[in-house]
Order: structure tokens, then sequence, then C-alpha cells
């Protein structure tokens, strides 16, 4: 029953294989040649390699590109080193062991040889790693041993038993020689036997971080100086002073308390120029924008007004082509509100008053005619003669 699942997928596999050789004929039109279908060896081999393991194949397709330089021993040796590593499947198989016979067919003779001599070098290989894991394994035991050493190194100092605490991690740092904390128990312990020690290792240690200190500080001012950032060399030279006057109460370093304190003189000065430049560039451009939003606000306004103007001209002409001549004149009054000086408003009082005055004219002589006419019927209609009383009408 344990083979039952190989002899399903080898008949799903030879089934799988006549259809597609089937098709392959069918759809080849009977060709022959180089346009002629696959065998189905070659079928078999395609359909192996899709269920083949992903690593199986890499390893194939390396040996294959050995075989097709015609590094036969390379080839032969990447075959038998997948098959002592990996645990094959029989799709894995059936993809190696055509490219085997391959190998071993362009061997010849010479495969025993290679075959014996590759076995010595992987038995070489197998040995070598085993080596390396036992150092490995070996190692780690002497760092957790360490480890355990240090742990009981700290909890003697705990005690104030600086001796013993000092033997421990002597023999931790001789079981791991990377081990740093084993190094800062033995520094310890060492201080703590010998207080003075202590003092003047603090005190040397002290001065050390101020003197990298001040070298990173005095590394950034002149990289600042040299890129002209003058307000930064400033504040860097500063907090470079501050270190290197700390450092002159250990150590007498008067040239360099000079150096520090002129660099600081130079930068600041710089530093004050480029800031009195850069606030009177501020405040033209300042000026320049009030300048420009000025003129941008009056040609607003002239726009505005000129708008306004053309609509009251327009307004008081179209009044006055419908006769309203008082409506008219309250726009053009507007329109000089404006500006005095309007010529087109001059102008179109003037036209204003003509024409006002030509329609009074032409009211009144309407008038009289009226009357004149009114007059002669009257006369008319009486019976009496017109006198000269009369003035008739010239239509």
């Amino acid at each position: 029953m344990q083979g039952y699942p190989d002899k399903k997928r080898c008949y799903l596999t030879v089934l799988v294989v006549c259809c597609i050789v089937f098709f392959g004929v069918v759809g080849s039109g009977g060709e022959t040649g180089d346009d002629a279908p696959p065998t189905i060896r070659e079928m078999q081999i395609k359909v192996a390699r899709s269920e083949a393991q992903p690593d199986v194949l890499n390893a194939l397709d390396s040996a294959e590109e050995m075989l097709a330089e015609e590094d036969l021993y390379g080839a032969k040796r990447e075959i038998m080193q997948l098959k002592a590593a990996v645990d094959l499947t029989d799709p894995d198989y059936r993809v190696l062991v055509p490219l085997e016979e391959r190998v071993d067919e362009a061997l010849g003779d010479e495969l025993e040889e290679v075959v014996r001599q590759i076995e010595r070098e992987l038995e070489e290989e197998e040995r070598l790693e085993k080596f390396r894991e036992q150092q490995r394994v070996e190692a780690e035991m002497r760092r957790r041993s360490a480890a355990a050493l240090v742990e009981e190194a700290a909890g003697e100092m705990e005690k104030r038993n600086y001796e013993e605490a000092l033997e421990l991690a002597r023999e931790a740092l001789e079981l791991d020689p990377e081990s740093d904390n084993a190094r800062r128990l033995i520094e310890a312990a060492k201080d703590a036997l010998d207080p003075e020690a202590d003092l003047v290792r603090r005190q040397r240690a002290k001065l050390e971080s101020l003197e990298r200190e001040y070298e990173v500080l005095k590394e950034r001012a002149m990289r600042h100086e040299e890129r002209g950032e003058y307000a930064e060399a400033r504040d860097a030279w500063r907090d470079a002073q501050t270190h290197i006057n700390v450092i002159d109460v250990y150590i007498d370093v008067p040239d360099e308390v000079a150096f520090v304190a002129e660099r600081l003189r130079e930068t600041g000065r710089e530093a004050e120029r480029i800031a009195r430049a850069e606030e009177e560039e501020r405040k033209r451009r300042v000026e320049e924008d009030a300048r420009r939003q000025l003129a941008e606000a009056r040609r607003e306004k002239e726009r505005i007004e000129a708008e306004r103007e053309a609509e009251l001209l327009n307004r008081a002409w179209g009044y006055v082509r419908r006769g309203h001549y008082g409506r008219a004149r309250k726009a053009v009054n507007e329109l000089m509100l404006i500006d005095a000086t309007h010529e087109g408003a001059l102008v179109l009082r003037d036209i204003i008053d003509r024409s006002e005055h030509d329609d009074l004219m032409e009211r009144e002589v309407r008038r009289r005619e009226r009357e004149d006419w009114a007059s002669f019927r009257r006369a008319y209609d009486w019976g009496t003669v017109p006198g000269d009383e009369i003035s008739f009408p010239h239509k």
C-alpha cells in the first residue's frame, strides 16, 4: 500500500506525456526534421522538471552548464555532492539520471578515477565541516562558561570581595578573550584594591574623553569655516574653547588656548558681518515687496477707477441719448468727483448743456406753436379775422 501513490503518480505522468505527444503530433501536422515533436523521453524529463525540487533543478542546471563548457569533473562533482546532500524524490531522479548518464559517458575510462577522487574530496570536506562545527560548539561552551564566571565575579564585587572577583574575571577573560564585561570587572576590581590608581585612571579617562571631544569640535569648526558657515563655526569654536579651558586645568596647553580664542574672534567678526549683510538684504527685500505691493495696489486702484469712470461715462451717455439730462448730469458730476479734469466728463457736460438747451428751446417753440394754433382756431371759430397779435407758425 505504500507504493500505491508512486504508481498512481507514474500512471498520471505517462497519461500526461501521451496527451502532450498526441497533441504535439496533431498540431505539427506530421512534420519531420527540426520541427518534429519532442520524444517521449524528453517529455518525461520535462514533466519531471515541473515536479522536481527547486534546489535540485538549480544544481542540475549548474552541472549542465559545466558539461556544456566541457568541465566534466565539475559536473560530476556537482551531481555527486547533490546526491549526498539532498534527499532526492522520484521526479528528482528522473531529471538527474539522464544528465548523469551523459556526464559518465563523456568521462569514459576516467569515470572510476574521477569518482574516487571526488569521494575523497567530499569526505575531506565533511571531516572539515565536522571539525568546524566542533570548534563552534566548544567556543560557545567557553563563552557560556565565561559569562557564568563574569556573573559570579559581579556578585563578588557587590559583596566587596575584590580579590575573588578579580580572579574570577581573569578566568573568564582566559576563556573568552573578547569579553568586554570581564575586562571591565578586572579594571573595577583593581581600582577597588588601589583607590589612588582608580582616581588617576578616572582622571586620565576624563582627560582623554575631553581631548577626543575637543578634536571633534575643532574639526567641525574648521569644516564650517571652509564652507563659509561662520555662525556655525563660531558656535563650534565656542564649545571647543570650553573644552580646551578644562583640558588646560589638567595639562598646560597655552598655544592651543590662544589658537581657539583667535579663531573664535575671527569667526565671530565674520558671523556678525554676514548677519548684518543678511539683515540689510532682508530689509531690502521687505522694502521691495512693500513697493511692489504698493504699485500693485495703485494699479488695481487705477484699474477700478478706470472701470468706474467708463461705467459712469457710458451711463451718462445713455441718459443723454434717452433725454434724461438730470440723471446724465448726476453721473457726470460723480465722474468728476473721481477726476475733476476728466476730458470725457467735460465734453459730455457741454453736450448735456447744449442738448438740454436745445430740447428746452424746441419745447418752447412747440408750446408757442400750439398756443398760436389755438388762438387761430378760436378766432376762426368766433368768426374774427386774426390780427397782428397772432403769430402764425412757420410750418
